[in-house]
């Protein structure tokens, strides 16, 4: 993979839900003593020349990690207003989006995905019937439909797929372990987590 393509996408992380299952913010729940925030952060930056923008709208909480922040546009219209502000702050053609709370983002997957795109406005891995959209390529040229919804208060992610061109990649062509899908919603969700990090760090 070229150097090129990986600079023209800039990582995006949503920082912004209200975490109401965990009770508390996630983006600072720590795992292995390291906030998942950082630990997207530190994943991300080792692949894109890009600097990550955060979306988010309590930029005070993550100022001290000193990278692009942005507020939702659509307000409390959940994680596609969250993709939308991403992408009306990325200075690229393609934005990688993440969740700040999945620990276990799986570097050389993300890289097989972006060796992947071509001219889809939409990359996405797909497991069966099951997506990731919180783990997929934007591109810049979706927010009109993205747009569209939001005025229209249909706040689902996937609620514009069938007008854009859509890319799926397949997690088993890759031979993919899914942990690299999970996410921390809950206590339960980090209590699973640890045993994870422990099993692999072992």
């Amino acid at each position: 993979m070229t150097s090129s393509k990986l600079n023209s996408i800039t990582p995006v992380i949503l920082a912004g839900g209200k975490s109401s299952r965990m009770g508390r913010n996630k983006s600072f729940v720590t795992l292995a003593g390291k906030p998942l925030i950082e630990i997207v952060i530190d994943t991300v930056t080792s692949i894109f020349p890009q600097p990550p923008v955060i979306v988010t709208n309590s930029p005070g909480l993550y100022e001290y990690l000193g990278l692009t922040m942005a507020g939702d546009i659509y307000q409390e219209k959940g994680p596609l207003a969250g993709i939308h502000t991403g992408l009306i702050h990325s200075s690229t053609a393609y934005s990688f989006v993440f969740g700040c709370d999945m620990p276990f983002l799986d570097t050389e997957f993300i890289k097989f995905m972006v060796s992947r795109l071509h001219d889809e406005q939409v990359l996405i891995p797909r497991n069966g019937k099951w997506v990731e959209p919180l783990h997929a390529l934007y591109a810049q040229n979706c927010l009109p439909y993205i747009e569209v919804k939001l005025n229209h208060d249909i706040c689902r992610i996937q609620s514009f797929f069938s007008e854009v061109y859509i890319g799926y990649v397949d997690v088993n062509e890759y031979g993919h372990n899914l942990k690299c899908f999970a996410n921390i919603n809950s206590q339960a969700d980090l209590a699973a987590a640890e045993t994870i990090y422990e099993k692999s760090n072992k």
